[in-house]
């Protein structure tokens, strides 16, 4: 999640997270679980 944080141009992975999740809805990990599971 660092990684990915940094690279989109937040300065630490918490704000990122609370970020994705306010427009997404749910956490990166549970976006990312979910789509996982429809690749299935």
């Amino acid at each position: 999640m660092t990684e990915t944080s940094v690279a989109c141009g937040w300065s630490n992975p918490s704000s990122f997270i609370d970020a994705f999740t306010e427009v997404v809805g749910q956490t990166p990990g549970r976006y990312q679980s979910t789509l996982r599971i429809a690749q299935k």
